[in-house]
């Protein structure tokens, strides 16, 4: 529903969120279905066919402004992110249609429970918590991809499916920077996250399809704050909690200080801001005091260890580096919250 959600917006924008609202609005719609003991695929299509009669619905009603105006208000950014996302998608369907160990790990248990939906079975429901682990296992996922093999019997889904929602994932992050008016970093943020995050790529390989569409999700919940769209930014909250809870938790957090961030930046002086950094890095510097020496010190002399340390907390590092550009730019807190 490109074209429906907010005419102010730009064409770009609103064809990447909506894709990620399609995501949320079809699961949903599928699990509902299900807990009413109705085939998923009836709400499911109901879903589809409303956003279509609504997008011409729209068209007819705005012909004389639309015309010769949709697709044409694409900027040279745009026209090299679109052409960089269809390479990248080209690119995933075509390796990971190939990939020889591709039915491995977490992979089976995916493509059982869609196939357990495809033979007319019922997967169960529940939230985080409550009931047992299969029972609230998210299912979001797989009933969006329940919809795609009903509706294109002919499509390998589970190659096909989740390499569409990683495509879809650094489009909505340029999409943020363009809405910000970062534009000349907008198209290299998209190709380094197309392209040299090794994350999207083990997501596919080991079958981690839930983690890939819940970070599509919380990225599209970031446009969405940034957009000021709460009833969209509630939806995207909503897809995550029933497709994976832990990249709902982290998004939270992250919005929370994002928002944080913003009010600071209006509020504060530079002064008080580095007044505030230097409370933070104190309380840091004292939680890493209570570690013994020797455990500091191995950090540097065993390799493993210091691997170790590098592999789980290199976002921590990325953000410490995200501080001090915020200090050199002149306490520009957006830049640090993104990077």
């Amino acid at each position: 529903m490109p074209f429906v959600l907010k005419t102010g917006r730009r064409t770009l924008t609103r064809i990447s969120l909506s894709f990620a609202l399609g995501y949320v609005l079809l699961a949903t719609a599928g699990m509902l279905g299900s807990q009413l003991n109705m085939n998923p695929i009836i709400l499911q299509i109901f879903v589809a066919m409303s956003g279509v009669i609504l997008c011409l619905r729209y068209y007819f009603l705005n012909r004389s402004e639309l015309k010769g105006s949709v697709f044409l208000d694409f900027d040279r950014e745009d026209w090299i992110v679109l052409g960089s996302f269809s390479l990248y998608l080209v690119i995933c369907i075509l390796f990971f249609d190939r990939l020889v160990i591709w039915m491995a790990g977490d992979a089976v248990a995916h493509a059982e429970m869609i196939r357990m939906l495809i033979e007319g079975q019922t997967l169960p429901i529940n939230l985080p918590l409550l009931g047992n682990y299969w029972e609230y296992y998210p299912k979001g996922f797989h009933y969006y991809a329940y919809f795609w093999t009903k509706a294109f019997p002919l499509l390998d889904v589970v190659q096909t499916v989740p390499a569409l929602i990683n495509a879809f994932t650094p489009m909505l992050l340029y999409s943020i920077l363009r809405e910000i008016r970062q534009d000349s970093a907008s198209y290299y943020a998209f190709l380094l996250s197309s392209f040299a995050f090794s994350t999207h790529y083990s997501y596919l390989i080991w079958g981690g399809y839930p983690s890939a569409a819940a970070e599509m999700l919380l990225v599209a919940a970031v446009l969405a704050s940034v957009l000021k769209m709460r009833i969209i930014l509630i939806a995207m909250f909503l897809g995550m909690l029933f497709t994976h809870p832990r990249i709902l938790a982290l998004g939270v957090g992250f919005l929370l200080f994002w928002w944080l961030a913003e009010d600071l930046r209006q509020r504060l002086s530079s002064r008080h801001f580095y007044m505030l950094a230097s409370c933070f890095l104190f309380l840091v510097a004292a939680y890493v005091s209570m570690h013994r020496p020797e455990y500091l010190v191995s950090v540097f002399s065993d390799q493993d260890l210091a691997s170790q340390f590098v592999a789980r907390w290199y976002p921590g590092l990325l953000a410490l580096f995200g501080a001090a550009l915020a200090a050199v730019r002149g306490g520009q807190l957006n830049r640090m919250v993104l990077v």
